[in-house]
C-alpha cells in the first residue's frame, strides 16, 4: 500500500479505502493486500461504511487450517468430526488420550490444540515439550507418536512435505500451487534443514487455505457486480471477509454468504469449510447476527417461530405490519446480539439502529421503518453482569463492583426491519469521494 499524503478532513467527506491484491506476494502463498493486517485495536472503528446506514458484513471462516490440513491430507475421521459439528480439539483429545470424548479435561484439550497446530506451523517436539510437559522431551514425544498413530495420513503428509522441499525446494499445496521454499543458510554454510521442513509444514496449509479463502472472496465480489449491487468487498484479514453493505442489500447478502461458506465451499473443495456471519458498524465491532423473512416466521411450524409469531400478535405488531405494508416478504425478522466472548457490547447493538452524535448513519437513517420486537423483554437484556475489558486491562485500578450501565453490558435486541430505503434517504446526500493514495 502507497503512503497516504496527509490532508485537511472536510466535514461529512467519505475517504474511500481501495486497495490491492498480490495472490504471489507472500513466500507463504498467503494473499497481500494494503488492508491485510489492518491493526488490532481502537483503530479499526475508523472504518466505516461509505453508505449512510450501510454497515460491514464480516463472515469468518472457521478453524479453515486446521480443516485444510485434514483435507489436505485426506484424513477422513478428522474431516469426518469437522462434518458432525464436533470441537476439533476435544475430538483430538479423546483420541490421543484415548477416551471418552465427554471426559475430556480442559488440560488435555489445551495440549492437543497445541499439538494439531504444532503440527500446522512444524513446531518442534522440544517446543512443544517446553509449552505444555515442563520440558520432559520424552513425553512429548510420545505425545506426538500417539497422535500421529491415530491419524497416520497426517504424519504421510509431514513426510511428504518434508521429502518434497528436500528434493525440489519447493512443495505443492491442495490446490496444487507451487510453493518455493527458500533455504536459510547456518554459520557453517549448511542449509538450515529443520527450519525448511517447519516450513515445508506449514506453507501449504497457509496457501490452501488462502487459495479456497480467494476463491470465496471472488464469488462475493462478482455477486456483487452480476447482480448490480452496490456493496463492495474491501478487504480480507486472514480468512475474514470484510464487506461494505448498502442497506437494503443486507438480507440478500447475508443469504447469499450463508450459502456461499457454510454449503457451496465444501461441496467445491470437498472441505467442510463453515463460517459464521457477524456484523458491526465499522470493522472494529462485531455484532452477533440471525435473520428471517416474516413471511417465513409466519408459515413455519418450528416452535420458536410459533411462540414468536404468537408474541408479535399479542404486541399489536402484526396489525402494524400489515398496516404499514401487507407484503410480508419485504419485512425481516433480525436479532442483534454481543458476541458470546470478546468486547462486544450492548452500545454496539444501539450504534448500529441509532447511529451515534459523531456518526448519525444508524439503519434508522436508512431504513423506511423499524419496529422493535418484545420491547419490554429486550430491556432485561441491559442489565447483566459484565466488566468490559478496558477496565480489566486497568488491573487494580478497575472497580470490583460498579454499575456501568448499558455501556458495559451484554445483551440482545429484536427488530422487524421493512428492507426499503426511507423516502427521504437521497436527500442532500452526495458524499464526497477523495483517494487516499498518493497518485
Amino acid at each position: 500500500m502507497r503512503v497516504i499524503k496527509t490532508k485537511p478532513i472536510k466535514p461529512n467527506l467519505i475517504m474511500v479505502a481501495n486497495t490491492d491484491f498480490k495472490i504471489v506476494g507472500a513466500d507463504s502463498g498467503r494473499n497481500q493486500t494494503g488492508f491485510h493486517n489492518l491493526p488490532n485495536g481502537d483503530c479499526k472503528g475508523f472504518y466505516t461504511s461509505r453508505f449512510k446506514g450501510g454497515c460491514f458484513l464480516m463472515p469468518d471462516l472457521s478453524a479453515a487450517e486446521v480443516k485444510m490440513v485434514a483435507g489436505t491430507a485426506g484424513e477422513e475421521t478428522m474431516i469426518q468430526a469437522f462434518k458432525d459439528g464436533l470441537d476439533i480439539h476435544n475430538f483430538n483429545a479423546s483420541k490421543i488420550f484415548n477416551i471418552p470424548i465427554e471426559e475430556v479435561n480442559k488440560n488435555q484439550r489445551k495440549i492437543a490444540k497445541g499439538v494439531t497446530f504444532g503440527i500446522l506451523y512444524g513446531s518442534t517436539v522440544k517446543a512443544l515439550a517446553l509449552n505444555y510437559f515442563k520440558g520432559d522431551v520424552a513425553k512429548a514425544q510420545e505425545l506426538l507418536d500417539n497422535f500421529f498413530n491415530q491419524f497416520p495420513k497426517l504424519k504421510k503428509y509431514v513426510d511428504e512435505k518434508h521429502n518434497q522441499s528436500d528434493q525440489y525446494g519447493y512443495i505443492t499445496n491442495y490446490t496444487n500451487r507451487i510453493l518455493y521454499i527458500e533455504d536459510i543458510m547456518l554459520k557453517n554454510g549448511k542449509p538450515d534443514v529443520g527450519s525448511r521442513h517447519r516450513r515445508a509444514q506449514n506453507v501449504g496449509i497457509q496457501g490452501g487455505s488462502e487459495d479456497v479463502a480467494g476463491w470465496i472472496d471472488w464469488n462475493i465480489a462478482m455477486y456483487f457486480l452480476e447482480n448490480k449491487m452496490l456493496s463492495k468487498t474491501v478487504m480480507f484479514i486472514h480468512d475474514s471477509f470484510e464487506l461494505d453493505i448498502f442497506p437494503t442489500e443486507l438480507f440478500e447478502t447475508i443469504k447469499f454468504c450463508d450459502k456461499l461458506l457454510n454449503h457451496d465451499t465444501a461441496e467445491k473443495w470437498a472441505i467442510p469449510m463453515s463460517s459464521d456471519v457477524v456484523v458491526g458498524p465499522s470493522i472494529g465491532q462485531e455484532i452477533e447476527i440471525s435473520t428471517k423473512t416474516l413471511q417465513e416466521i409466519l408459515t413455519s411450524k418450528d416452535e420458536e417461530d410459533i411462540e414468536l409469531k404468537q408474541k408479535m400478535i399479542e404486541q399489536g405488531i402484526i396489525n402494524q405490519v400489515i398496516n404499514i405494508d401487507s407484503n410480508t416478504t419485504k419485512w425481516n425478522y433480525v436479532k442483534l446480539g454481543c458476541p458470546k466472548s470478546g468486547p462486544g457490547t450492548i452500545e454496539d447493538v444501539y450504534e448500529m439502529i441509532e447511529g451515534t452524535k459523531e456518526n448519525p448513519n444508524g439503519w434508522r437513517t436508512a431504513y423506511k421503518e423499524i419496529i422493535e420486537v418484545n420491547k419490554e423483554e429486550n430491556k432485561n437484556n441491559d442489565i447483566q453482569d459484565y466488566i468490559s475489558w478496558k477496565l480489566l486491562m486497568q488491573g487494580s485500578h478497575a472497580p470490583l463492583k460498579s454499575n456501568f450501565g448499558e455501556n458495559v453490558t451484554k445483551g440482545t435486541r429484536e427488530y422487524l426491519i421493512l428492507n426499503e430505503l426511507r423516502d427521504d434517504y437521497w436527500n442532500g446526500y452526495e458524499p464526497g469521494i477523495v483517494n487516499i493514495y498518493d497518485g
